[in-house]
């Protein structure tokens, strides 16, 4: 969800005043009301991984609300395989936003590939389009579309072009500011929780693939630790991930599964070089990462989109967190730990710490994740059959 700082705020309020010629347009729009109840949706989520799972409780609430309608999400195309076989949309649209990869630097958009996109989705004829995030191009890209209904946030401007504004809360997590969007429609609040199924196959495929690297289930706990994330901000050093490990090896019979991505590769084989037991690595496909994270007992990770998966999937987690707010972005349901060091500056922008040498994540002490990962373990044995697994 975007988080506006006052200049941000600033600079909202101006875009709208420069796109107030388009209000003439936008209110003749309104008048061309969305069946009741709407026949086809749009849900637009453009970012990373982690958004995606975030607004899940979003989506079945939708899908709950609406079970005849056709609900379409437009989300990145890396993001397309997370949400198969889980019956909260009926199609992915993948949909390459420039403005995620460039951010404000429109020289660098491929706009004739931008307009046959919105070209396409233009010609589907969309009932009703909600955004999760509050950015003006996302509120432009709904108006663009043509949907008769445009439900969003006005939390970066294009207010204008919105047939409903929802009220922004500043300190609501995501998935609870998705699921007030979605209100909006009248769907529930209630009972939903970020989920993620795997089938049965995708289960015996990762039981088979831990048995094969020395993992087969007994009553060791096993860990997964995943070390990668897309900003720099936000990682923690390698050598205390390494003796975050080896702590839970030697002290509660723990088997570490280290997880990375593409270019993680570094961190990955750094972490393992230092450590002084024995651990598994593995770079698994999207699919097959969601059934690996679902037979372990507990996920330690940076703030990514790994981390969400993991809650989805009913694993509990350990967020080490840095530049972000966990009240805005942090694992969301019960049973989760949070590990961050007390800084004033947060939240910062998250890419490169301005003073590395006393960054929020140097400054978290491997003796306090230790103990947070040791209390999730004793948890974990206690705890009941997880709201995730497979779904045959």
């Amino acid at each position: 969800m975007h988080k506006v700082r006052p200049t941000q705020a600033r600079i909202a309020r101006s875009i709208d005043l420069l796109l107030a010629p388009l209000h003439a347009a936008a209110r003749w729009l309104r008048c061309r009301r969305a069946p009741s109840p709407p026949s086809s949706i749009l849900v637009v989520e453009l970012w990373r991984l982690g958004d995606v799972v975030l607004v899940t409780p979003a989506l079945q609430s939708l899908r709950e609300r609406f079970p005849s309608a056709r609900i379409s999400l437009l989300a990145a195309p890396e993001t397309v395989s997370l949400l198969s076989g889980q019956n909260v949309v009926d199609e992915i649209l993948p949909f390459a936003a420039p403005w995620i990869e460039h951010r404000y630097r429109i020289l660098r958009w491929h706009w004739r590939d931008l307009w046959r996109q919105v070209r396409r989705l233009r010609s589907r004829r969309f009932d009703v389009a909600v955004d999760f995030r509050g950015d003006f191009r996302d509120n432009l890209l709904m108006w663009l579309v043509g949907a008769r209904q445009r439900i969003g946030f006005a939390f970066a401007g294009g207010g204008a072009l919105l047939t409903r504004i929802v009220p922004g809360e500043p300190d609501r997590h995501q998935a609870d500011q998705a699921l007030d969007a979605v209100a909006a429609l009248r769907a529930g609040r209630e009972r939903f929780g970020t989920r993620l199924w795997i089938s049965d196959e995708e289960a015996r495929e990762a039981r088979h693939w831990l048995e094969r690297n020395g993992l087969r289930k007994d009553r060791r706990p096993l860990v997964a630790i995943h070390p990668g994330a897309r900003w720099e901000g936000r990682r923690w050093l390698p050598e205390r991930f390494a003796d975050l490990a080896d702590s839970l090896v030697r002290f509660d019979g723990a088997r570490i599964l280290l997880l990375g991505g593409a270019g993680d590769d570094a961190v990955l084989l750094e972490i393992r070089r230092r450590m002084r037991s024995e651990c598994v690595v593995a770079r698994p496909a999207l699919r097959q990462l969601l059934a690996l994270l679902a037979s372990c007992d507990l996920f330690i990770g940076v703030d990514s989109g790994p981390m969400h998966i993991a809650t989805a999937v009913g694993t509990p987690v350990i967020g080490l967190f840095g530049p972000q707010r966990p009240e805005w972005f942090g694992p969301y349901g019960a049973g989760h730990r949070i590990a961050m060091a007390d800084v004033p500056c947060r939240p910062c922008d998250q890419t490169v710490c301005s003073r590395p040498e006393t960054s929020c994540m140097r400054l978290l002490e491997t003796r306090a994740v230790v103990d947070l990962a040791r209390a999730g373990l004793r948890a974990a044995e206690r705890a009941p059959a997880s709201a995730g697994g497979s779904a045959g």
